[in-house]
C-alpha cells in the first residue's frame, strides 16, 4: 500500500486520519504543523499527502504551493483537508495546486475514494470540478441523529446515549471496526481535554480570537464522533470567536461546558458497556475513562 503524509495540527483529527488509513494497510507519516510537512515530504518523498488548510504559522495552502514550486516534491499529490467546507476554500485549494479535496470531519469512504483515485487505483468514480478530485457532500437528512443501519454489536451500548451520540453519524465517519471506533472516541476525549481548557480559559479571559480557534479545533472531532450538538455549539463559538462577540461567547460557555460533560459521560459509560460485553473481543485495550466536564 501507500506511504502518505498526514499534515494535521488536531490530534482528534490526525488520530482519525491514521486509524482509517493503517486499518486498510497504508502506512503513515505525521506532522503537526506545515513546516515539518514540508521537510518530511522531501525527506521521505510520500505518495501522497493530506493537507489540512488550517495550520498554526504558516497554512497548509502555502505549504502546498511550496510543493508544488519544488520539482522534488511537485508531482506528490495533495489533498486539501478543510472543516469550513466553503465554496471558496475548494477553489484556493486547486489553485494552491492541491489534487484533492475534502471536507472535514473525515469520511471512511470518501477518503478512500479520492486517495485510490489519485493513486491510480479503482475505486468508484467521485464527483470532481475543475480537475480537483472531490467527492459529491452526503444529504444534509442523512447526517441526522438516526438508528436506522446501526450494527446490532453497537446498538445496546448506545441506546442510552441516542440523544447525545449519534452512532449512525459515528459509523458513517469511521466504519464498523469495533477497535478503530473504540480507539476514536477515546483519543477524542483525551485531546479534548486540552482544547476545551483553552476555550473556556479563552472566554474568561475575553480572548476571542484564541477562544474561536479552539473552538474549530473542537468542532469538527466533535461532530465525527457523533456528538451533534457539541459540535454545533462550537461553531456557534467559532462565529462568536470571529467577530470579536465577547457577550456571545460568555453565554454559551455554560452550554458548552454542560454538553461537554454529557458526552464525556456517554462515552465512559459506552466504554463500560462494551468492557464488560460478552461480544467484546480481547484485542480491545481500554484506557481509564475521562473525567467529565472540561475541568
Amino acid at each position: 500500500m501507500a506511504r502518505i503524509l498526514i499534515v494535521e495540527d488536531n490530534p482528534a483529527n490526525l488520530k482519525l486520519a491514521t486509524l482509517l488509513l493503517t486499518s486498510v494497510g497504508h502506512n503513515v507519516l505525521l506532522a503537526a504543523d506545515a513546516e515539518t510537512g514540508l521537510a518530511l515530504a522531501l525527506s521521505d518523498q510520500p505518495e501522497l499527502i493530506l493537507m489540512d488548510i488550517q495550520l498554526p504559522g504558516m497554512d497548509g495552502l502555502t505549504a502546498t504551493s511550496i510543493l508544488k514550486a519544488d520539482q522534488a516534491t511537485a508531482g506528490i499529490p495533495v489533498v486539501a483537508l478543510t472543516a469550513m467546507a466553503m465554496k471558496s476554500d475548494e477553489e484556493k485549494s486547486r489553485l494552491a495546486g492541491c489534487d484533492g479535496y475534502i471536507a472535514k470531519p473525515l469520511n471512511f469512504r470518501e477518503l478512500y475514494i479520492v486517495i485510490d483515485e489519485l493513486l491510480g487505483r479503482p475505486a468508484a468514480a467521485p464527483t470532481g470540478s475543475g480537475g480537483l478530485v472531490t467527492v459529491a457532500p452526503p444529504e444534509a437528512d442523512s447526517l441526522q441523529p438516526t438508528s436506522a443501519g446501526i450494527d446490532e454489536r453497537w446498538a445496546d451500548a448506545f441506546a442510552d446515549d441516542a440523544s447525545v451520540l449519534d452512532i449512525g453519524i459515528l459509523q458513517y465517519r469511521v466504519g464498523n471496526d469495533r477497535s478503530v471506533v473504540l480507539d476514536f472516541l477515546e483519543t477524542f476525549q483525551e485531546t479534548t481535554v486540552v482544547i476545551a481548557q483553552a476555550l473556556v480559559t479563552a472566554c474568561v479571559a475575553g480572548d476571542a480570537g484564541s477562544a474561536g480557534a479552539q473552538a474549530h479545533k473542537l468542532m469538527s472531532s466533535a461532530r465525527a464522533v457523533g456528538a451533534v450538538e457539541l459540535g454545533n455549539l462550537c461553531a456557534a463559538m467559532e462565529a462568536a470567536g470571529r467577530s470579536n462577540r465577547i457577550v456571545s461567547l460568555a453565554v454559551l460557555r455554560d452550554p458548552f461546558e454542560t454538553e461537554l460533560a454529557r458526552v464525556n459521560a456517554a462515552i465512559n459509560r459506552v466504554r463500560e458497556s462494551v468492557r464488560s460485553s460478552p461480544k467484546s473481543s480481547t484485542g480491545d485495550q481500554q484506557r481509564a475513562p475521562i473525567e467529565t466536564g472540561s475541568q
